[in-house]
């Protein structure tokens, strides 16, 4: 039972991986077909059918303009999203799920990276990133 539950989070890390490297890969190509650097790094979220830049880009208008005509990248963002959670749930089958937990992901110049965000009642932010 053990090795079934280690051979599935890994069939999902493995297609988590392969998804957020597609969605990066269509999301730079779009950048770079606007003229958009990278630097500063993106990080996106999904609020409804669009995604949103959480941090503050002097280009963010632009970005979200370009890749919120995409369908397929907000679908890829969803599905990402998804693998990743089930990802957390197979590796931590006993921590719950905290109320206003976000999903995000960053594009870096260094490749990107899933990560969840959580407001602390203290008003702290805990971000935990997801090797995937």
């Amino acid at each position: 039972m053990i090795a079934q539950a280690q051979h599935s989070a890994l069939s999902v890390q493995r297609r988590s991986r392969h998804l957020l490297a597609r969605f990066a890969s269509r999301a730079l190509d779009e950048l770079k077909r606007q003229g958009v650097p990278l630097s500063p790094a993106i990080c996106l979220s999904r609020q409804g059918e669009r995604l949103r830049t959480v941090t503050p880009h002097p280009q963010a208008e632009r970005i979200l303009d370009g890749l919120n005509r995409h369908r397929e990248l907000i679908g890829l963002f969803h599905e990402v999203q998804l693998h990743v959670e089930l990802l957390q749930r197979l590796r931590h089958p006993s921590l719950p799920f905290l109320g206003g937990t976000r999903f995000r992901i960053g594009l870096t110049s260094a490749g990107p990276m899933a990560f969840f965000e959580n407001n602390h009642p203290s008003g702290a932010t805990r971000v935990e990133r997801v090797p995937v």
